[in-house]
């Protein structure tokens, strides 16, 4: 995402690059680039460059995206926090001192010109510096000095480029996650006292309202417990869950008491 040309060529930072380290979408970094560029169009003498580029999707679309140099790049940092200044501002001094750095064609230069000098070929050393002109390049410093005849007795240097990765982008909380339900706490009965179900068998069936008379709050709070766990519909009928509570006797419905309280937790 960073280029430098040899002939001198100032570094240019995308804003794809500017979005992966601060953290931030690439529409809302253009936006941003946008908006600084119209209120820097006002005062052209300050000399800010951003410069409007494609780069190829990984669905094989182009896209827009921006060129920045390193003033225009800090300048649109002013408005983003700490943390992202800080991250580009690391990421500028890693290439800065990359492009500063000595590479190894210099090492290849002393090491091809000793090759020459023991062959006799000393005019060979000419054609090297000149084809780096020619080219409109700056030859290497270390090509220049072994022109010199102390500079034969150097050794190469290896030279190790090291560049640290960009700081991962901050982790996103996930969106639009349905919270799990809450446990609902279904209302449970109490006896009116404990000696009151002590003649009451497990076949012995009663109507509602005869049930309703050995716990607390009467009918309604039986009900109330009942409809809770859909042992009964808003009529009072039984449903499909009741199955095994009650029986049909005589035309009405009567319900066997004690896996009604125990279903209920009157009872255990």
């Amino acid at each position: 995402m960073l280029s430098a040309t040899a002939g001198g060529e100032s570094l240019k930072m995308t804003s794809r690059e500017i979005a992966e380290l601060t953290g931030k979408q690439h529409a809302h970094v253009m936006r941003d680039i946008r908006a600084m560029m119209e209120a820097l169009s006002k005062n052209p003498e300050l000399d800010s460059c951003a410069k409007s580029t494609t780069y190829t999707g990984k669905d094989g679309r182009a896209y827009e995206q921006y060129e920045l140099n390193k003033d225009t790049c800090l300048t649109l940092l002013l408005g983003y926090d700490a943390v992202a200044r800080m991250r580009v501002v690391k990421r500028w001094q890693e290439l800065e001192a990359a492009v500063a750095a000595p590479v190894a064609v210099e090492d290849y230069a002393v090491t091809r010109l000793v090759a020459l000098r023991a062959a006799g070929l000393l005019s060979s050393v000419g054609a090297e510096v000149a084809s780096f002109r020619l080219l409109g390049l700056r030859p290497p410093p270390s090509l220049v000095r072994a022109m010199e005849p102390t500079a034969i007795s150097r050794p190469p240097v290896a030279v190790q480029l090291e560049l640290a990765p960009p700081a991962p982008a901050p982790a996103r909380k996930p969106r639009n996650v349905t919270p799990a339900p809450k446990p609902v706490a279904l209302p449970s009965l109490r006896l009116n006292n404990p000696c009151a179900l002590m003649n009451v068998g497990d076949l012995d069936r009663f109507v509602l309202e005869e049930v309703a008379e050995y716990v607390s709050g009467g009918l309604p709070e039986l009900q109330r417990a009942m409809l809770a766990r859909e042992f009964i519909n808003g009529f009072d009928a039984p449903t499909k869950k009741a199955a095994g509570l009650c029986a049909r006797s005589g035309g009405r419905t009567r319900w066997y008491v004690l896996k009604l309280l125990r279903a209920c937790g009157a009872i255990k």
